[in-house]
């Protein structure tokens, strides 16, 4: 019975973690086809709705250039939860 519960927590644990790692990809794909720039997972974090982008100022910038259909793209593909990008 306890390894039926531990099995359990266990599950839920992995659907979030690829659940996260798969919206990352997302929002990489979308900054992408947006923009053409190349941003990888570890150089992005989203908390609060904010999504930051740590990495090469020269390409942050460009990012901003690109910041308005950015965001609309992110919330055609129903990831509403980001608001902003930093």
């Amino acid at each position: 019975m306890e390894l039926a519960h531990i099995k359990g927590l266990l599950e839920r644990y992995k659907k979030l973690v690829f659940r996260d790692e798969e919206r990352r990809r997302e929002v990489c794909a979308i900054i992408l086809s947006v923009s053409g720039i190349i941003i990888t997972e570890s150089e992005m974090n989203i908390t609060k709705g904010t999504l930051r982008i740590t990495g090469n100022s020269v390409e942050k910038n460009e990012l901003f250039l690109y910041k308005e259909r950015i965001l609309e793209e992110l919330h055609k593909k129903k990831l509403t939860d980001i608001t902003d990008i930093r």
